[in-house]
């Protein structure tokens, strides 16, 4: 089956995924975790990315990111962090070889409560996978740097989480509250199945818009069967 084409819509938040190859633990240690974010905030600052949000799993990584007025940032910035994340691995392990998964996957994501509800599933992805029982005790996240957003250094601010309220400690303990609810199954299914296929993560409005502006046509039966627009919690 060929591949979809991936689209990058400039100043849009896209949800991305990268997985390490079958087998191998690309986050198993302190050092690789911290390693990767010294990286990832160097580069979004060379590259005038805004990123979002963030959770490093042993065996994957997810980022919602911005890649800004030039759409070709957002792959240079998974080229350069794969490539150095790669070379950091071999390096310690004493391996040769692969690493990564030869292609991330990503999508872009719908501005509005998809970017939400999009944050909440990135950043519960633990949660989830049964590592802990609330986000906030992951420490390979972007909630703690959220909950400390004045001393933040690689976490950028949505305009969706700001308008949670003015001051800040208020405006995390409302995101806290909202991260404490678990997504639906149906949604959370929507949202792994949209950035797998790289389908726009929004409403089919949303999809139409980007199918009629880059010329292309994302499946419909899936969408209609993974989307939780009858759930009536979120989405």
């Amino acid at each position: 089956m060929p591949r979809t084409a991936r689209i990058v819509i400039p100043n849009y938040p896209h949800h991305i995924l990268h997985r390490g190859i079958k087998g191998f633990a690309v986050f198993a240690r302190a050092d690789y975790c911290r390693a990767y974010l010294e990286q990832l905030s160097y580069l979004k600052r060379d590259l005038h990315i805004r990123v979002y949000a963030w959770c490093l799993m042993p065996d994957h990584v997810r980022l919602i990111v911005d890649p800004g007025e030039d759409a070709d940032q957002m792959g240079v910035l998974m080229k350069h962090l794969a490539g150095r994340h790669s070379q950091l691995l071999n390096g310690l392990s004493g391996r040769r070889g692969k690493v990564w998964e030869g292609r991330f996957r990503s999508t872009p994501i719908q501005p509005d409560r998809y970017m939400l509800a999009c944050m909440r599933y990135v950043e519960t992805s633990p949660v989830r996978a049964g590592m802990v029982s609330s986000a906030e005790q992951y420490q390979w996240s972007s909630v703690r740097e959220r909950r400390e957003e004045e001393a933040a250094s690689l976490l950028d601010l949505d305009e969706h989480y700001l308008s949670c309220a003015e001051r800040a400690d208020t405006r995390y303990t409302r995101y806290a509250r909202w991260l404490s609810v678990p997504g639906t199954d149906a949604e959370n299914l929507f949202l792994g199945w949209s950035v797998r296929s790289g389908t726009p993560c929004g409403s089919s409005a949303f999809i139409r818009a980007i199918e009629s502006e880059y010329g292309v046509r994302f499946p419909r039966k899936m969408y209609t069967r993974c989307h939780p627009h009858r759930s009536g919690i979120l989405l």
